[in-house]
C-alpha cells in the first residue's frame, strides 16, 4: 500500500525508488538516497528502526505527493531550476511549476520566507542582469518644481535650420528657460550657442532683481554651452546649485525639453496660419511665449505666470493676430510732405522692453518698433505671398474683413488701370475703392476675375481704343560710365551674357505704360562685353522720372516679392540677402533726387535686371554647398558639366564597383558621400574652370575595420620658400605641375563601401560603391597618395626626398646641378637650370604618361599665393594680395580705414575686463583662421597680432574682435606687401660647388619678458635667414614662466638655434655649403655669456637642461653668437606691438618694403 487517506505520512518504497534511477545506501553511520546520476545525496534519519525523511515547513506535512514527483523546497533548488529553465523569470517559474503542464519540472513545497529569499538570489543574478538589463523607469518622482517662484529654472538649448531665398542653409538658436512652479518662460534669441552662458546669467539676475525671486537650483543637460567657464563660476559665486543630466538623458531635462517642444509647436502653428517663412520662425516662438505668460494658469498658483511674477493682472488690449497685416505710422521727419503717413506692413509680435508693437517694414525690409499700429486681423495676404502663398486666395475667400481700432479694412475693386504678363501669367494693376491710385498693386487675373469682371472688361475696351494713340515702346541704348544725369526720361539696363532681358517703356502721359505698348514691345537687350571683375570706376546709370512697366520682367534667381493689396514694391520687396540687389539699389536710387529710396514697380525689376548685370561681373562666385544648390543655381549646366567630368574620371580610372547592397558584411557600414563644388580662379582673380569633386563622408569611416593608418607627409612652407630662394639665387627655371584626381591613382587595401553620388543613383538604388581606389575624404587617402608618388619619384625619376622634410626631392642632373622638385599634396614645383631642360622635360613625360599630370607652365601662384619673378633683377616675390582682397570683402571689410601697424602699442596693459562682452565665436575664428594662413605663407609682419589673437579662440570678447578688425584694416593698406628674394644674392650661385660661394644662415632671437598679465609667461620671438632672405618665423609664448629677461631671452635663442640647425642640416643635405659657423643675433648681453661661457649660477639652476644644448652648439663651432642694439633687432617684430616708425622700418628688413 503506498497511500491512504488516513495516513500521516507519505510511505517511499525502496522498489519504486530504485526502478526510477535512484539508490538506497544504509550503514552504521548513516543512511541516505541518491538521485538519479548520483547529483544530490538525501540523508534519511532513523527513528524506530524506520528511516524517515523530514521536510521542512508545515504545510509539507498535509501536501502527499506521488512517489516519482521531484520536490522543490529548498533556496539552491529553486536557483537552479531557475538556471536550468534557461533563467526565466522568478514570478514565471512559478507559475510553470504550478501549473504543472509539462513533465519533469517537478512540485513546489516551501514557505513564503524559502520563496522570497529564493526571489532576492534569482533577482541579483549576474547572467540575467547582464544579457536582460534595462534602463531604469523615468517616471516623475524626482522632478524638482520648486515651492516658490523662480526657486528652480529649468533650461535648455535648439536650433533650426532654414534655407534662405538664395538657396543658402542659415542655423538660428535659441534658448528656453522656465520656471515649472509658475510656468513662467524665457526665450531669448541667440546668435550662437556660446551666448547661451551669458543668456542664462543675464535671466537669473533679472529673476532675482525685477521678481524678487530667490534662485537656488539650475537643471539642464551635459552641453558645453551650459558647462562652462562662464556658467560655472557664477553659480559658485552665487551659491546656486548646478545639476545637470547624464549623457543620454534628455528625459531627465524633462521641463526644458517639454517646454522646446512647445514653443516650437505653437511657432510652427503661429507660421502655417500666417503662411511667413521659417525664417520668421524665431519671432513666432517669441510671441507664442508672449501669449503664454499672459494667458496660461498654473496649478500651484492658481494664476498666470506673469501675475505670479509681477504680481498684477496682465492685458492682452494691445496683442494682434501674428503675421496679420498692419499700417503703422511715419514720423514726420522721416517723410516727406505729400508722402504716405502710414505704410503697410506684418505684425511679428511685441517688444516687452520698449512696449511696443514689432512690424515688418515691406518697404526696407526691416523690423521697426512702433506704437502707432492699425491691425487688419482678418487679412494676411500679404504674409501669404510672403511665403509664396497658396493661403492667398483662402485669406481673400474668408470671412468678411474688418479692422480693428478704426482703420479701412474693406478693399473693394474701384477700377483696373494696368496689365501685364509674368512669366506666362496674366496680371492686373487694381486701384482700390477708397485707396490712391500711388497704391495700386499687380495682382494675379485669377484673383479678381471673380469679382472685378465688370472693371476687368472696361479696362479691356479702353484699352484697345488706347493703344491706338499710344506711342511705341522704345529700347533706350547703354549711356556711359562718365554720364551722371540723363538727358531724357529713359532708363539703361545693364545686360550680360547669359542675362535676361529688360525693356523700359516709353510712359503715357498719365505716367504709366499701356499694356498694349507694353506688350508689342520687343526685346533688344543691350550686352556688355564680358569681364573677369568689377570695373574700378563707378557704374552710372540713368534713372527715368517715370518708369513704365516692362512687358516682361527678367527671370531672375531673386527672392520673391511681398506684396498686398496696399504695399508699394521697392527695395525691401527684394530679399535682404541678395547682394547683388543691394548695389543695384545703390545705383539706381543715388541717381534719384534727394536718394528716394523708394521705387515704384518698374523700377523693383529694373533693379533685378541690374542686379543680375552685377552678379556676372562681380568676381565672388558663389559656390552651391550642395548638389540642390548647385543644380537651382544660374551656373546649373556649368556644375552639372563638372560633375559629369568627375564621374567619367572615376569611371575611366575604374574607383569603384558596384555590388549590392544585401552583400555588404555586416560589420561594416555604407558611408555616405557629397558634392563639394569649387570656382577656380587665376593669380588676377578671373575663373579658369568649375570644378565638382565626389568626397565621401570619411568621419562615418570605423577605425580597424575600414581604416588603419592616416599619416601623411605634407609640404613645409619654409621648405618652399627655401625652394625660391634658391631658385633666385642659382636662375633657375621655375614650372609647376597638376595633377589632376590625384588621389584616385591610389589603391586601398581596406574595404569601404559607398553610397552612389547624388544626382545619379536613379534605377541604381539598390547598389552601393565598393572603393578601389583612395577617394578625396576617406582618412587614409592623403597617405596611400603620398606612398604612391614618393616611390614613383624615387624609383622612376631618381629623385630622393630629404630627411628634413619629406615633401621636398632633390636630383644631380647630368650636368651635376641641383634640381628640386617640391610636393605639396597634388601640386608640383620643380627648379631646374635651364641647360637641363631636355633632362626634365623627359622625366615630366613620365610624370605625365603615369598620372596625366597637367603641365601649368611657369609657376605664377601656388597656395593661395602669387609669385611675381623679375628675371633681370634675379628676384622671386611671393605675396598674397588676392586672398587679402577676397578676406575683406568676405568679413566687409572691402571699404575699411586702414591702419599702419597691425597692433597697438601697450594694448596688453589695458584693463582686462575692458570690452569684455562676448562676440560671435564662429565669424572670430573664421576671422583668425584666414589671418592665420596669412601669418604662416607669407606676412610675418602680422605674426605677433596673429599670435595674440589666437590665444582667445574659444572665448573671444570685443576687444578680441577690434584687434583682429585691426590687422584686416593694417592687410587693407598693405595687402601688396610680400616676401622678396634673391634681392641680397650679390652673384649667381652654382650648385656644381665650382664657386666659392657659400651660403650664410644666421638668424634673430628676441623675448619679451612676462608679457602676458594674465600668467606672466614671455613671448618668443625669432626669424631665421638664408642669404639675408627670411626663411622661417615664429611668435610664440613659452610653455614655461621665465623669472628673468635672462632666462626669457634663452628660451628664444634655443628655438632659434634649433631652426638654424635645421636649415645647416637641409643644405647639407642638398649637398650646398654653409659657412663655418652660423650668427645668431641677440640684444641680452647675459643670455649670451651664459651661452658662451656656461656659467652657471644660483640664478640658472632652474632652467632647463634641455636649453644648455646651446652651450654645446657653440662650442662645436655650428653657431656663433654676437650681439646687436634692440633698435636693430629684426625678431623684436615677433615679441610685441611697435610703434609705426619702428615697425615699418624693421618691416623693410624682412619684406619688400
Amino acid at each position: 500500500v503506498y497511500y491512504h487517506p488516513t495516513f500521516e505520512s507519505n510511505l517511499l518504497s525502496l522498489h519504486g525508488l530504485t526502478e526510477k534511477g535512484w539508490k538506497f545506501s544504509s550503514e552504521r553511520e548513516e543512511t541516505f538516497l541518491l538521485t538519479p546520476g548520483d547529483r544530490l545525496k538525501i540523508r534519511l534519519h532513523k527513528e524506530d528502526k524506520v528511516s524517515v525523511l523530514r521536510c521542512s515547513g508545515d504545510a509539507a506535512q498535509h501536501r502527499v505527493y506521488s512517489v516519482g514527483a521531484l520536490v522543490w523546497n529548498g533556496v539552491d533548488d529553486l536557483v537552479r531550476l531557475h538556471a536550468r529553465l534557461g533563467h526565466m523569470g522568478f514570478d514565471k517559474m512559478l507559475r510553470v511549476i504550478k501549473a504543472d503542464s509539462t513533465e519533469g519540472i517537478g512540485r513546489l513545497s516551501t514557505s513564503a520566507a524559502v520563496l522570497q529569499e529564493a526571489r532576492a538570489r534569482v533577482l541579483a543574478c549576474r547572467a540575467c542582469l547582464q544579457g536582460r538589463g534595462t534602463r531604469t523607469p523615468f517616471g516623475h518622482r524626482g522632478l524638482d518644481k520648486g515651492t516658490a517662484k523662480g526657486e528652480t529654472l529649468h533650461m535648455d538649448l535648439y536650433y533650426h535650420k532654414y534655407e534662405r531665398a538664395d538657396g543658402t542653409s542659415c542655423v538660428e538658436y535659441g534658448l528656453t528657460v522656465s520656471c515649472p512652479y509658475t510656468t513662467h518662460r524665457w526665450t531669448p534669441r541667440l546668435g550662437s550657442k556660446y551666448e547661451a552662458a551669458e543668456a542664462v546669467i543675464s535671466i537669473v539676475r533679472m529673476a532675482q532683481t525685477q521678481f524678487e525671486c530667490k534662485v537656488k537650483r539650475l537643471y539642464a543637460d551635459g552641453g558645453g554651452e551650459f558647462l562652462n567657464h562662464t556658467l560655472q563660476p557664477f553659480c559658485d559665486k552665487e551659491g546656486i546649485e548646478w545639476h545637470n543630466s547624464p549623457a543620454g538623458t534628455p528625459e531627465l531635462n524633462a521641463v526644458a525639453e517639454r517646454q522646446v517642444r512647445s514653443g516650437k509647436d505653437g511657432g510652427r502653428t503661429l507660421l502655417m496660419h500666417a503662411g511667413l517663412p521659417a525664417r520668421f520662425s524665431a519671432r513666432a516662438v517669441q510671441h507664442h511665449n508672449y501669449v503664454w505668460n499672459r494667458t496660461s494658469v498654473a496649478r500651484a498658483t492658481g494664476v498666470t505666470p506673469w501675475e505670479a511674477m509681477r504680481k498684477r493682472k496682465p492685458s492682452m488690449q494691445h496683442i494682434g493676430v501674428f503675421g496679420c497685416d498692419v499700417y503703422f505710422h511715419v514720423p514726420k521727419h522721416r517723410r516727406g510732405t505729400f508722402e504716405a503717413k502710414m505704410l503697410p506692413g506684418i505684425y511679428l509680435g511685441h517688444n516687452n522692453v520698449q512696449n511696443c508693437a514689432i512690424v515688418y517694414d515691406l518697404r526696407t525690409g526691416e523690423e521697426v518698433l512702433t506704437r502707432d499700429v492699425r491691425y487688419l486681423d482678418s487679412f494676411a495676404n500679404a504674409a501669404a505671398l510672403s511665403a509664396g502663398g497658396a493661403q492667398l486666395h483662402n485669406a481673400q475667400a474668408a470671412e468678411p474683413a474688418h479692422a480693428t481700432g478704426g482703420s479701412r479694412g474693406v478693399f473693394d475693386v474701384e477700377r483696373i488701370i494696368g496689365k501685364r504678363v509674368v512669366n506666362g501669367e496674366t496680371e492686373y494693376r487694381v486701384k482700390w475703392l477708397d485707396y490712391d491710385e500711388a497704391e495700386a498693386t499687380w495682382e494675379p487675373a485669377e484673383n479678381v476675375e471673380d469679382t472685378a469682371g465688370d472693371a476687368i472688361g472696361d479696362f479691356e475696351a479702353s484699352a484697345t481704343a488706347d493703344s491706338q494713340s499710344e506711342a511705341h515702346a522704345a529700347v533706350v541704348p547703354a549711356v556711359p560710365a562718365a554720364m551722371s544725369e540723363p538727358s531724357s526720361p529713359t532708363a539703361v539696363v545693364a545686360s550680360s551674357p547669359g542675362a535676361q532681358e529688360a525693356i523700359a517703356v516709353a510712359p503715357t502721359a498719365t505716367g504709366h505704360a499701356s499694356p498694349a505698348a507694353a506688350e508689342a514691345a520687343e526685346p533688344q537687350p543691350v550686352a556688355l562685353p564680358a569681364v573677369s571683375h568689377m570695373p574700378a570706376q563707378p557704374v552710372a546709370v540713368a534713372v527715368p522720372a517715370v518708369v513704365a512697366e516692362p512687358a516682361a520682367p527678367p527671370a531672375l534667381p531673386a527672392a520673391k516679392l511681398r506684396r498686398s493689396p496696399r504695399d508699394n514694391p521697392s527695395s525691401a520687396s527684394l530679399d535682404a540677402g541678395q547682394q547683388h540687389v543691394r548695389m543695384a539699389m545703390s545705383v539706381l536710387c543715388s541717381a534719384q533726387p534727394g536718394g528716394d529710396m523708394r521705387l515704384d514697380e518698374a523700377d523693383s525689376q529694373l533693379v533685378r535686371a541690374v542686379a543680375h548685370g552685377l552678379s556676372v561681373l562681380d568676381p565672388q562666385l558663389v559656390e552651391p554647398a550642395s548638389w540642390k544648390q548647385a543644380m537651382q543655381s544660374e551656373q546649373a549646366a556649368l556644375w552639372q558639366a563638372a560633375a559629369d567630368a568627375e564621374m567619367a574620371g572615376c569611371e575611366k580610372m575604374k574607383v569603384w564597383e558596384l555590388v549590392p547592397r544585401s552583400s555588404v558584411p555586416k560589420e561594416h557600414n555604407v558611408i555616405a558621400c557629397k558634392w563639394v563644388f569649387k570656382v577656380k580662379t587665376d593669380s588676377s582673380g578671373a575663373v579658369e574652370r568649375y570644378k565638382a569633386r565626389i568626397t565621401p563622408k570619411g568621419f562615418q569611416q570605423r577605425e580597424g575595420i575600414n581604416f588603419f593608418e592616416t599619416f601623411a607627409a605634407t609640404g613645409k612652407y619654409k621648405s618652399l620658400r627655401l625652394g625660391l630662394m634658391l631658385t633666385a639665387a642659382c636662375g633657375h627655371i621655375l614650372e609647376q605641375l597638376d595633377v589632376p584626381q590625384a588621389f584616385l591613382n591610389a589603391g586601398i587595401e581596406e574595404e569601404v563601401y559607398m553610397e552612389l553620388p547624388e544626382g545619379y543613383r536613379k534605377g541604381k538604388e539598390h547598389l552601393v560603391c565598393r572603393l578601389l581606389r583612395a577617394l578625396y575624404g576617406l582618412k587614409q587617402a592623403p597617405r596611400n597618395w603620398y606612398l604612391l608618388i614618393r616611390k614613383f619619384v624615387h624609383a622612376e625619376l631618381g629623385f630622393r626626398a630629404t630627411v628634413s622634410d619629406p615633401c621636398l626631392f632633390f636630383l644631380r642632373s647630368k650636368t651635376g646641378r641641383l634640381m628640386l622638385l617640391f610636393l605639396f599634396v597634388d601640386d608640383f614645383q620643380v627648379s631646374y637650370h635651364p641647360e637641363d631642360k631636355a633632362e626634365w622635360c623627359a622625366l615630366k613625360a613620365k610624370l605625365v604618361e603615369r598620372f596625366g599630370t597637367k603641365d601649368l607652365g611657369e609657376s605664377t601662384w601656388i597656395l593661395g599665393m602669387r609669385i611675381t619673378r623679375d628675371l633681370k633683377a634675379r628676384t622671386i616675390t611671393l605675396d598674397q594680395e588676392q586672398h587679402i582682397t577676397k578676406a575683406l570683402r568676405r568679413f566687409g571689410m572691402d571699404q575699411c580705414k586702414p591702419v599702419s601697424t597691425p597692433g597697438v602699442p601697450g594694448a596688453e596693459a589695458q584693463a582686462a575686463d575692458a570690452g569684455s562682452e562676448p562676440v560671435d565665436l564662429q565669424l572670430y575664428q573664421e576671422m583668425v583662421g584666414t589671418l592665420m594662413y596669412s601669418a604662416v605663407s607669407c606676412r610675418p609682419d602680422i605674426a605677433h597680432a596673429v599670435q595674440k589673437l589666437s590665444q582667445a579662440m574659444q572665448a573671444p570678447t570685443q576687444q578680441d574682435m577690434a584687434a583682429a578688425k585691426r590687422v584686416l584694416r593694417y592687410l587693407a593698406g598693405a595687402k601688396d606687401i610680400g616676401l622678396v628674394f634673391g634681392s641680397r644674392c650679390g652673384q649667381l650661385l652654382d650648385t656644381r660647388g665650382r664657386n666659392c660661394f657659400r651660403l650664410e644662415v644666421c638668424a634673430f632671437a628676441d623675448a619679451d619678458w612676462a608679457n602676458d598679465k594674465a600668467d606672466r609667461k614671455s613671448i618668443t620671438g625669432w626669424v631665421a635667414k638664408v642669404n639675408g632672405d627670411p626663411i622661417s618665423w615664429a611668435s610664440k609664448k613659452q610653455r614655461t614662466v621665465a623669472q628673468s629677461t635672462c632666462e626669457a631671452e634663452l628660451y628664444a635663442e634655443a628655438a632659434a638655434m634649433q631652426e638654424v640647425l635645421w636649415l645647416r642640416g637641409l643644405l647639407k643635405e642638398l649637398g650646398l655649403h654653409t659657412q663655418t659657423g652660423s650668427l645668431v643675433y641677440g640684444d641680452n648681453q647675459s643670455t649670451l655669456a651664459i651661452s658662451k661661457n656656461g656659467i652657471k649660477g644660483e640664478r640658472t639652476k632652474h632652467v632647463d637642461v634641455k636649453y644648455h644644448f646651446i652651450t654645446e652648439t657653440v662650442e662645436r663651432g655650428d653657431v656663433v653668437l654676437k650681439w646687436i642694439p634692440t633698435t636693430e633687432q629684426q625678431a623684436d617684430i615677433f615679441t610685441k606691438a611697435l610703434a609705426a616708425p619702428a615697425f615699418e622700418r624693421l618691416r623693410q628688413l624682412l619684406m619688400t618694403r
